[in-house]
C-alpha cells in the first residue's frame, strides 16, 4: 500500500476474546502484536475483508469481549499476509488454515482505566443519541447495533471520528494515546457533532486550574455529588421530576443566569461553536462543558449535556399547578377540622364508599383553600401492600452502576421526600415571617391496612404525633439508619390512610397507629346516588322501577336491592356491617347515554363488581349466597352448581331484583340491545334455527325448589308451538290452546306446582327445542351470537 505519511491515521477496533486462547495472552500472536482471522468464514463467504482496508500506520483499538473493556491501543505495522496458517490451537477449519490473513502490530499500550464498553460507553445515557444517530448515518461496519448491543461477527471494524470523540471524552490516557501516534482527537471550528466532540474540544482549550474551569470556586464536591445523582434519577423529557429535587434545578439555573456574561466573554474567547441540531447558545455550551468538568473532578461520571441543557432553560423542572378539586366532597369542614387537629386520619368503612375519592378530592380542594400558590408537589399518594417496606417509605439502599463497579447510594423513601417538601416550605414560611400557616403537605396512603405498618413506620411512628414534631414542644428526632440524617417531621405535613373494612377489622389495626390517627367512618350512603341521578327517596324509586323506561327502571331495582342486601349483609352474623355494598358500584351510569349503554352498565356493575364481591365475602359458597341474600332465588344470576356467577341478561337480572324487594314489575329490554333475548324466538328464527309450528318443550328440572310434577312427562301440559314470530303472545300452549308469551307460560307452570309471590320470570331460559334438553333457547341464542359449537341437526334446521 502507498502510504501518505501527511495524512492522519484511521481508528481501528479489534473485538477479540482472550479468555481459552492462550496464544492471545502470550507469544507473537498475542493481544497487541498481531491481528489475524481467515479469508473466509465457515461457508466460504469474505468476511472478514476490513482487514484490506487499514494501512500501515492506522491505530487499533483492543476491545476484549469477555470483559466488555476497550484495555489497550496499539498500531499496524506490516502489509497484510495472506497466507497465514492459523493459529496454534488448529480452531480454524481446513479450508480455512493455509489462507488466512495476518497484520503485525507495534507499539502497545494500557489504556487506564479500561473504558467499559457497556457502563462507560453503550448504556450511558448522555451518548444514546450520538451513538444512534453514529450507527444510522455510517455506511461503514461498526462494533455495535441500533439497539446499543455489540455486534456479533464484526471482528474488525473502522471507528468513525465521532466515535473517537466519544472514547477520549471517557479516558484523557486514551486521547494521550491518540495524539501520540498522529490522531487528532479536537473537532475544529465548525459545529461540533455532539456533546462529546464539544467537551472534548473545550476541555482541550482551558487550563487545569483557574481561569479555567471558574465555576469550581463557587460549588463544593457535595454539590456535584448532589446535582449528578438528580440528574441521574429525573427525566426531564418526561417532565418526571421528583418535587425533592426541584431545587437542584433551580440552582443549575441560577448559577448559569448569573454567569450569563461571564460564559458569553469565555466563549467568544475560546471561540467556542454550537452542537448540530442544537439550539444552544456557544456560551450555553460552555456551561455545559464546565458542569461535566466539574463532575469529571469530583470523579463522577458526566451526565449532565445539550439536551438536558436545552430543557433547564424551558424550565420543565417547575412543578405544575395544583389541579383544584371541581366537586369539594360532602363533610369537608369535619374532615378538615380534624385533620388540623391531629396531622392524621383514617377513613374506613366498607368496599365502594367513596374514601380514596374523598381523600383525594379533599386533599386538592383543603391544599389549595391553605396556600397561595399551591402546586402538584404538595400532594403525593401511595399504595401500601404485603410487599411495602421501611424502605420504601423512609430511606433504603439502592445499588448503581459507577465506574465499572457497583456503589450502594441513600434513597429517600415517599414519606421522606414529602417530608423533606414539606420542610423547606415550612422553615420558608417561617423565615419569611409570613403571615398565616405554612402551606400544607398531604400524603394518602391508599389500603393503609394491608401493609406492615410497624415494619413500614418504623420508629417514626412516634414522630407523627403533633407534639413531638419538628419545632413542638416536645420536638423528637430520630436519625435515619442509612444516611445518619437528624430526622422530625415539620408541622406542615399531614397524612390521610384510607382501608377497607371488608379487609381488616378496626381493631386489628396496629395499637400504636390507632393512638396517632383519628378514624372517620364511611358507611354505605343513599344521599349521593340521589345527588347523582335526582330521585328523592325509596317511594320514587318504586316508581321509577314500575314506571319508568328500561334504564331508570332496572337503575330504581338496582338501587333497591342493594338497600335490600346491605339490611341483610348487616344482619348475618357472618359478614356485618363492614361488609356492606358500597355506594360507588351504582354511580357511574352514564344517563346521557342511549338506554342500551345505562342497562350494559347496570349489568357489568352487577356482573363484575357486586357479585364477586359478594363471593368474596362467601369465600365462593355460592348457594350461601343465594339462600341467605336472596331467598334461594337467584338462579339466573348466580350457577350454584358450577360455584359461578353466569351470564346473564338485563332481563333476568330485573327478574332476580324485582323478586328480591317485592315489586311487580313488566320490565322490557331495549329494542336496540344487541345482547338482549327477551325476543328469542324471533332470534333463532333469524339464525334459521326456528320456525313457525315447530314445537318447544318445558324444562321440569327449571322450575325453583324442584316440585313434585303433577303432570305426566309426556302430557301437553309442558308442550307449546310457535304460533307467531312478531309478538309478545307467541306461542300456542298445547294445553289449553290458547296464545301466551314464554314468560307467562312459566310463571303459570311455577304458580300451579308451588305456593309462590313471585311475579318476574325470564322465560326464554325455561323452554328448549325437542331433542335438545341441554339447550334452553337462552342458551342456545348466546352460543350462535358468540359463534360457539351447537348440533349440527340446529345448523342445518332440519327440526
Amino acid at each position: 500500500m502507498n502510504i501518505d505519511e501527511s495524512s492522519s491515521p484511521r481508528v481501528w477496533i479489534e473485538k477479540t476474546q482472550q479468555e481459552g486462547r492462550r496464544y492471545k495472552q502470550e507469544g507473537e500472536l498475542a493481544l497487541g502484536k498481531a491481528l489475524i482471522s481467515p479469508s473466509r468464514d465457515n461457508g466460504g463467504y469474505r468476511r472478514y475483508e476490513t482487514l484490506r482496508e487499514a494501512d500501515i500506520g492506522d491505530i487499533v483499538l483492543h476491545l476484549v469481549q469477555e470483559q466488555y473493556q476497550i484495555v489497550a491501543v496499539s498500531v499496524i505495522d506490516s502489509e497484510l499476509q495472506e497466507d497465514f496458517e492459523g493459529p496454534p490451537d488448529n480452531r480454524w477449519s481446513e479450508e480455512q488454515a493455509g489462507g488466512g490473513y495476518r497484520r503485525d502490530l507495534r507499539s502497545k499500550e494500557g489504556i487506564e482505566p479500561h473504558i467499559h464498553i457497556y457502563d462507560d460507553i453503550l448504556r450511558n445515557e448522555e451518548y444514546t443519541e450520538d451513538l444512534q444517530r453514529i450507527c444510522e448515518t455510517t455506511d461503514q461496519k461498526i462494533f455495535y447495533t441500533k439497539n446499543l448491543q455489540l455486534n456479533q461477527g464484526h471482528y474488525f471494524t473502522e471507528c468513525p471520528p465521532e466515535l473517537v470523540e466519544i472514547f477520549a471524552a471517557e479516558s484523557s490516557n486514551l486521547r494521550t494515546l491518540l495524539e501520540k501516534h498522529g490522531y487528532t482527537v479536537s473537532g475544529g471550528t465548525k459545529p461540533y457533532s455532539g456533546i462529546s466532540e464539544a467537551t472534548a474540544a473545550i476541555r482541550e482549550q482551558l487550563t487545569d486550574g483557574s481561569p479555567g474551569n471558574w465555576l469550581g470556586s463557587a460549588l463544593a464536591t457535595d454539590v456535584i455529588e448532589e446535582w449528578t445523582t438528580v440528574l441521574r434519577r429525573n427525566s426531564t423529557v418526561e417532565n418526571d421530576i421528583d418535587p425533592s429535587d426541584v431545587h437542584v434545578y433551580e440552582q443549575l439555573f441560577d448559577l448559569y443566569n448569573r454567569h450569563i456574561e461571564q460564559l458569553q466573554t469565555q466563549a467568544d474567547r475560546l471561540g467556542v461553536q454550537q452542537i448540530t441540531d442544537s439550539s444552544l447558545t456557544p456560551a450555553q455550551v460552555l456551561f455545559v462543558v464546565l458542569i461535566r468538568g466539574l463532575q469529571l473532578q469530583a470523579d463522577l461520571t458526566p451526565n449532565f449535556n445539550h439536551v438536558k441543557m436545552d430543557q433547564l432553560l424551558d424550565e420543565r423542572f417547575r412543578r405544575p399547578p395544583l389541579e383544584e378539586s371541581t366537586r369539594p366532597p360532602r363533610g369537608r369542614d369535619t374532615i378538615a377540622r380534624q385533620l388540623s387537629r391531629v396531622n392524621q386520619l383514617i377513613f374506613h368503612g366498607p368496599p365502594g364508599t367513596g374514601k380514596t375519592y374523598t381523600a383525594r378530592e379533599f386533599a386538592r380542594w383543603w391544599i389549595a383553600k391553605q396556600s397561595d400558590a399551591p402546586t402538584e408537589a404538595q400532594l403525593e399518594v401511595v399504595t401500601f401492600h404485603p410487599s411495602f417496606t421501611y424502605e420504601d417509605f423512609i430511606e433504603g439502599l439502592t445499588a448503581r452502576q459507577h465506574n465499572g463497579g457497583v456503589e450502594y447510594a441513600v434513597e429517600a423513601g415517599v414519606f421522606k421526600r414529602l417530608c423533606d417538601r414539606a420542610r423547606l416550605a415550612y422553615e420558608s414560611h417561617r423565615e419569611g415571617e409570613s403571615e398565616g400557616s405554612p402551606p400544607p403537605y398531604v400524603l394518602i396512603i391508599d389500603e393503609i391496612n394491608r401493609g406492615n405498618l410497624a415494619q413500614i413506620f418504623g420508629e417514626i411512628i412516634t414522630l407523627l404525633e403533633p407534639d413531638k414534631r419538628q419545632d413542638a414542644t416536645s420536638e423528637t428526632a430520630t436519625t435515619l439508619p442509612h444516611s445518619n440524617e437528624r430526622f422530625t417531621v415539620p408541622p406542615n405535613l399531614y397524612v390521610i390512610g384510607t382501608m377497607n373494612t371488608a379487609d381488616r377489622s378496626i381493631a386489628l389495626v396496629d395499637a400504636a397507629l390507632r393512638r396517632r390517627f383519628r378514624f372517620i367512618h364511611f358507611p354505605p350512603e343513599m344521599t349521593p346516588l340521589e345527588e347523582r341521578y335526582g330521585f328523592d327517596g325509596e317511594v320514587e324509586l318504586e316508581a321509577l322501577a314500575t314506571e319508568g323506561d328500561a334504564a331508570d327502571s332496572l337503575l330504581a331495582l338496582s338501587i333497591l336491592a342493594w338497600k335490600q342486601l346491605n339490611a341483610r349483609i348487616r344482619d348475618a352474623s357472618q359478614l356485618g356491617r363492614g361488609k356492606q355494598l358500597g355506594h360507588s358500584y351504582l354511580l357511574g351510569i352514564d344517563q346521557d347515554g342511549k338506554a342500551t349503554e345505562q342497562v350494559a352498565q347496570i349489568v357489568d356493575a352487577w356482573q363484575f363488581e357486586i357479585l364477586p364481591l359478594l363471593e368474596e365475602y362467601y369465600f365462593g359458597q355460592f348457594v350461601q349466597i343465594e339462600q341467605q341474600l336472596f331467598d334461594g332465588d337467584a338462579g339466573e344470576l348466580l350457577d350454584t352448581d358450577r360455584q359461578e356467577i353466569r351470564a346473564f341478561t338485563a332481563g333476568e337480572l330485573a327478574t332476580v331484583l324485582a323478586e328480591l324487594v317485592g315489586i311487580n314489575v313488566v320490565w322490557e329490554t331495549p329494542t336496540s340491545s344487541e345482547d338482549s333475548f327477551s325476543n328469542s324466538l324471533g332470534y333463532l328464527a333469524e339464525n334459521n334455527v326456528l320456525k313457525i309450528g315447530d314445537e318447544l318443550h318445558f324444562d321440569i328440572d327449571s322450575m325453583h325448589e324442584s316440585p313434585e310434577p303433577q303432570f305426566e312427562p309426556d302430557s301437553d301440559y309442558w308442550v307449546c308451538t310457535v304460533a307467531d314470530l312478531g309478538t309478545q303472545k307467541g306461542v300456542r300452549w298445547a294445553y289449553d290452546g290458547e296464545l301466551h308469551s314464554l314468560t307467562d307460560l312459566a310463571r303459570r307452570i311455577d304458580h300451579d306446582h308451588r305456593d309462590t309471590d313471585r311475579t318476574s320470570y325470564a322465560g326464554h331460559d325455561y323452554w328448549y327445542i325437542p331433542g335438545y334438553d341441554e339447550y334452553s333457547l337462552l342458551e342456545l341464542a348466546r352460543a350462535i351470537r358468540d359463534g360457539e359449537p351447537i348440533p349440527e341437526k340446529l345448523q342445518s334446521a332440519e327440526l
